[in-house]
């Protein structure tokens, strides 16, 4: 009975925060469309630093703001792709939400999908196809990935790389193995003075990439 009890308790306090966050979501969902609409017209640095404080940081925001904007399929991956083209915000601030959204983002759907492949142009990652010319002409942001990195605990660099490294689909099926990617992070890593990132993201990469087959059903199975 008392199990119940505190079931239903829980339960109840949950369904009163949902409902309260509502209209924070709601108007963070409005602020980023406005946002976005600026920038359609307007490229200047204080319209994008309005869409970059705008723009979600913690993954469980990402989500719900976009479910309230309730754009959907490429409407909502043109706002993950206008993120990854900022250039005129502040480099440090930019760096620091594209690494809390890595690091806590799931592969198991279409959107964290989009944004993996945006944080894999924003990197200038060698394995995947800029689409535009606007992402490949992007600042070189990777010094200061590292050094946001190198301040992290392991934990959460592990996440980062899991992320990075991760693909909803099997190097099998004929999509591209990251082995060059891994290569040119390690110079980097060593280039930048930061060797020591180096084990965890090797580590991750020998179990996340190709490692992990997202969006199937049958991970485990019995003999």
């Amino acid at each position: 009975m008392k199990i119940i009890v505190v079931a239903i308790c829980v339960f109840c306090i949950t369904a009163v925060d949902a409902f309260a966050q509502f209209p924070y979501m709601k108007k963070r969902a409005e602020e980023l469309s406005a946002a976005y609409v600026r920038l359609q017209s307007d490229s200047s640095a204080s319209a994008q630093q309005a869409f970059l404080r705008a723009f979600p940081e913690e993954w469980t925001d990402f989500l719900c703001i976009f479910d309230y904007i309730d754009l959907g399929g490429r409407d909502t991956e043109r706002y993950i792709e206008r993120f990854g083209s900022l250039t005129a915000v502040n480099d440090t601030a930019y760096c620091i939400k594209l690494l809390m959204l890595a690091s806590g983002a799931d592969l198991e759907a279409g959107l964290p999908e989009a944004f993996r492949n945006m944080l894999h142009q924003r990197l200038e990652c060698c394995s995947c196809v800029r689409s535009t010319k606007e992402i490949s002409s992007n600042k070189d942001v990777l010094p200061i990935v590292f050094m946001l990195l190198a301040d992290a605990l392991p934990g959460d660099q592990m996440r980062f790389w899991q992320f990075y490294w991760s693909s909803q689909h099997s190097k099998e099926g004929g999509f591209v193995s990251h082995e060059q990617e891994l290569m040119r992070m390690r110079g980097r890593l060593e280039k930048e003075d930061y060797k020591d990132l180096t084990e965890i993201m090797e580590i991750a990469y020998k179990y996340f990439n190709d490692g992990v087959l997202y969006l199937y059903d049958k991970r485990f199975k019995a003999d």
